[in-house]
């Protein structure tokens, strides 16, 4: 119980409140959408196309599903095409245009011929992969769904043409490259440093816990103890998955010094606005070839390219898994060391975390590989995708001297304790100054405070003067502990009878 009691109103408040580390600013400069923007400018488009065809991308996922689904034996894969013409390219191993028109009229999406299934693909790709890691010949692999295509990338290639002599022998849609090297690795708002002893990162998206703590993201294989930069304490250590599928840590501040602000932001360094707000998750399967995805990093900094292969496969400390790769849509790498963990996102979408770059000789040098976004559920975490506001405190009709409870909702994860400031604009009993509490309890949506509506009554000489009846405007305005403010919220209470009068 919260007693708050500004001049002539008494107030009795019960919370049950809430919990997020984006850390730094809040800014709004800049363009409203740096994806669209890029894209605009690269392909030579209206802002407004930019975004119609990010739309279209985004809807060809539950299109593709169903395909996939449906059609297992047939189906050959999906990619986006940018020019000369935006497309959309589903592919079949027999009758394309037939199958395509079962699912689309949508003249976005053209039919096109595959030699394999998607599903052959696959498959021929994990036994390869199988064998190669069984006998211990070190390999990366890609598909190429365009030219339905396996590649295995090798040192050795005499062992591996000896491990894979059956397979070969059996599909000739798989070829074997010999590379000098494979994936290097490219190591608290996220797009800022983190740096450790040996090494320094890039912090990815904010997130928080089950017990709505926050954090932030970076690579698995960068240092465990880190500091991020301009915070003197060093960042505190919860968990990790390092192998095979995952490549991710994350980080709370540390429990001294001033709490930071941590926003569902990241910031984009030398991009076209100096943040971006997340505001929602794009998991891989809503994600294809060729669609553009952008990112920053702390060495390679703001940037955009097109995805070239969702199903890029290695032995990642041990164990088999998959990234996908995105190659720049301007000269030059897409990501260079010291980008390790930076945020990978679509629009205002996170889609990944960055987790390294092409091995020498493979012809991928200067290409981007990201952990798909929805792998970080791995660590019991989310991504932090909402501002800290007030959604909405009803218009009250109570009765004098009864309590009574508000339900305050809100969004977001703040930090505790929170400060609650109550004012009111216009008071007509007399002027009431604003009063402040100091919340410590985490608890979520929505608030509730208790009210009483109060009035001086006359009880001598009788009789008694019951209070009029009265409209109070009350304003309620929430700050967490690093500073963050939710815009004030008004609300009508409308004050009137008194049953418990004497």
């Amino acid at each position: 119980m919260i007693n708050l009691i500004p001049n002539n109103c008494i107030r009795l408040l019960t919370w049950l409140a809430l919990s997020s580390i984006a850390f730094g600013s809040h800014a709004r400069a800049g363009v409203e959408n740096p994806s669209a923007y890029t894209y605009s400018r690269i392909f030579g488009v209206s802002e407004a196309e930019a975004r119609y065809r990010s739309l279209k991308s985004v809807a060809a996922a539950p299109l593709e599903a169903r395909i996939q689904a449906a059609e297992p034996a047939t189906f050959g894969g999906l990619y986006v095409e940018h020019q000369p013409d935006f497309r959309i390219v589903v592919m079949f191993t027999r009758k394309p245009a037939e199958t395509l028109a079962k699912y689309t009229q949508d003249p976005v999406f053209v039919a096109g011929t595959s030699p394999q299934s998607l599903e052959m693909l696959l498959a021929t790709q994990a036994e390869g992969g199988a064998q190669l890691q069984a006998r211990g010949v070190e390999f990366e692999s890609g598909l190429d769904v365009r030219r339905s295509l396996v590649t295995f990338y090798v040192k050795d290639e005499v062992a591996a043409k000896r491990t894979l002599r059956p397979l070969l022998g059996a599909v000739d849609f798989v070829k074997i490259k010999v590379v000098k090297g494979f994936t290097v690795t490219t190591a608290i708002q996220g797009g800022n440093r983190i740096a450790g002893a040996t090494i320094a990162c890039t912090t990815g998206f904010n997130v928080f816990d089950a017990e709505r703590e926050l954090g932030i993201l970076t690579a698995g294989h960068c240092d465990n103890a880190a500091s991020y930069q301009g915070v003197a304490a060093p960042m505190v250590f919860q968990a990790e998955q390092d192998a095979g599928d995952y490549d991710v840590q994350w980080h709370k501040e540390s429990a001294t010094g001033p709490r930071q602000p941590q926003a569902n932001e990241i910031t984009l360094i030398n991009g076209p606005s100096p943040t971006l707000e997340i505001t929602s998750v794009l998991p891989s399967t809503a994600m294809h070839l060729g669609d553009v995805v952008c990112k920053s990093g702390i060495s390679g900094h703001y940037a955009c390219g097109t995805i070239q292969d969702m199903n890029s496969m290695s032995n990642y400390n041990g164990v088999i898994g998959r990234y996908i790769r995105a190659r720049n849509l301007s000269a030059g790498p897409l990501s260079v060391e010291g980008d390790s963990g930076g945020p990978v996102f679509s629009n205002h979408a996170a889609v990944g975390i960055i987790h390294g770059r092409g091995g020498e000789g493979t012809g991928f040098e200067n290409d981007l590989y990201y952990m798909p976004i929805e792998r970080v559920s791995v660590l019991g975490v989310s991504v932090l995708t909402e501002a800290f506001e007030v959604t909405g405190i009803a218009d009250r009709t109570e009765n004098y001297f009864r309590p009574f409870s508000v339900p305050v909702t809100y969004r977001g994860v703040p930090k505790f304790p929170i400060e609650l400031t109550l004012e009111r604009p216009v008071c007509p009993s007399g002027p009431c100054e604003p009063a402040t509490e100091t919340l410590s309890e985490k608890t979520p949506s929505p608030l509730n405070y208790t009210w009483v509506c109060f009035y001086p009554i006359v009880l001598y000489p009788p009789p008694v003067i019951p209070p009029p009846p009265l409209t109070w405007r009350e304003r309620v305005t929430l700050k967490d502990a690093s500073g963050i403010a939710a815009e004030p919220v008004e609300y009508n209470l409308h004050c009137s009878g008194c049953p418990d009068c004497p």
